[in-house]
């Protein structure tokens, strides 16, 4: 028998049995409001002024290098699975909803009824296919999640490019740098046309006219703490960029063969690689992932990022000298 009702009693299925892809019966939860941190609200963030942290067209435009054509090769792979473990949670999910119309509504199980034991069955399986949309559609979420996050890290040593796209960000926090010096500068001479001057410095007409203004802390301009910390992340990538350019000029370590394993450095893919003739043990597995290493299946290989701290680890997981 079939009936007209849209959700099944609560009784019939259990807490489990509803998928994270669909409607929650007690409607959507508002979205939070974004945070003010300790900023005055009439003082818009000067976060978005400076230009090193816009989006370079020119960067974003030109053809995929072979690491980022694999980025994109795994960001696909992730979307593709998150949408076929969107399918499978709504097919779980309008099969438990089927198989769930079938008992009328506010049917009791009868107790010692020769119909009893399959009763509870049909009723168990309707929550466990429930459990399995709703296990799905988290997976699904997951997936999506980890398929946005693909790139996302920063500049990565495996890309070809990676000093160029340091030395392009770089010069950006150079710019704002110079830029929030000048405009505190500015604000610190203060006088007619202030704002004027501001604008023909480049910023936009709303933050010329809102940075004059005191903050919480009663601070015009560009904080203190903005230029230090602009400061540091330049120093950083001028250390990365300098770190980068000397691996580059270091010559290729020899291969280290021992008794059924060998370590080597591909600098081609980046890579530090320990290859065994047999799978390792148990308690060498362990070894090699609390060293940072990890089975590539493509490689055939144990490996961690190309560093000498990598090159170092290998040795002394191999007890070699």
């Amino acid at each position: 028998m079939t009936n007209d009702r849209d959700i099944p009693p609560a009784d019939q299925i259990s807490s489990t049995g509803s998928s994270s892809r669909h409607p929650d019966p007690q409607g959507p939860v508002p979205a939070l409001s974004p945070p003010q941190g300790g900023r005055s609200p009439t003082r818009p963030s000067t976060s978005a002024v400076c230009a090193g942290e816009q989006a370079d067209p020119a960067v974003t435009a030109r053809p995929l290098n072979s690491y980022e054509a694999k980025q994109q090769a795994r960001r696909e792979r992730l979307q593709g699975a998150s949408e076929r473990a969107g399918r499978d949670s709504d097919a779980l999910y309008g099969r438990a909803r089927s198989m769930a119309d079938v008992i009328p509504l506010g049917q009791p199980i009868l107790v010692g009824h020769h119909s009893e034991k399959r009763d509870r069955g049909y009723r168990s399986r309707i929550s466990r296919t429930f459990e399995r949309a709703h296990e799905a559609g988290q997976k699904a979420q997951e997936l999506a999640a980890r398929a946005a996050s693909v790139g996302t890290a920063g500049v990565s040593s495996d890309d070809p490019d990676a000093v160029v796209k340091l030395r392009e960000k770089l010069a950006g926090l150079e710019a704002d740098q110079a830029r929030m010096v000048v405009v505190n500068r500015e604000i610190r001479k203060g006088g007619a046309g202030l704002q004027e001057r501001l604008i023909g410095l480049g910023l936009p007409a709303l933050v010329a006219d809102s940075i004059v203004m005191p903050d919480f802390a009663g601070r015009v301009g560009f904080p203190d703490y903005r230029l230090k910390n602009n400061g540091a992340e330049i120093r950083r990538i001028q250390k990365r960029i300098a770190e980068l350019l000397a691996s580059a000029q270091e010559p290729e370590r020899e291969p280290i063969v021992g008794d059924g394993w060998r370590i080597a450095e591909d600098r081609d893919d980046n890579r530090i690689a320990i290859t065994f003739a047999a799978i390792p043990s148990h308690d060498q597995r362990d070894r090699l992932k609390s060293h940072g290493f990890r089975w590539s299946p493509t490689r055939g290989a144990w490996v961690r990022q190309r560093n000498n701290a990598a090159w170092a680890a290998a040795r002394y997981v191999l007890g070699v000298k």
